[in-house]
């Protein structure tokens, strides 16, 4: 199973019904028995208590079943740190316990990966491409 945490983060939001039931237990049952689970763009997901606090339950899913994860992410390991960091939003008190992180480099290898965007360079051949088919180039 492969999914953005943005996207996994609105499934859950979504699985709240009218009624005011919710699936959140299957959804994150369906993550912790996925054989693999990719969770793609960690860091880019609103900042919020909730938010916090299923990205945890997520993470700690995958690690107390010992399942194979692996998270990508566009941040350094000191930036991912302080990204996941929780701050108590009346005091403004930073939460040094790194509950996510450290479950997180437990249970993960890191591996930068340098190189140009491919994203970058696949626009710039379709703004060619389109330009070569409206006849301005």
């Amino acid at each position: 199973m492969a999914i953005s945490i943005s996207k996994l983060l609105t499934i859950i939001k979504d699985s709240f019904d009218k009624h005011g039931e919710f699936g959140e237990i299957d959804v994150l049952n369906t993550v912790r028995d996925a054989s693999l689970l990719i969770l793609d763009d960690l860091g880019v997901e609103y900042k919020t208590a909730w938010a916090y606090e299923k990205l945890y339950a997520i993470i700690d899913t995958r690690y107390r079943t010992a399942k194979p994860t692996i998270i990508t992410t566009n941040y350094s390991l000191d930036a991912l740190r302080e990204n996941l960091a929780t701050v108590d939003y009346k005091t403004r008190i930073r939460d040094p316990s790194e509950r996510i992180f450290s479950r997180i480099t437990e249970m993960c290898s890191f591996h930068e990966i340098k190189g140009a965007s491919w994203r970058i360079s696949k626009g710039v051949q379709n703004k060619a491409a389109l330009f070569a088919e409206l006849g301005l180039m």
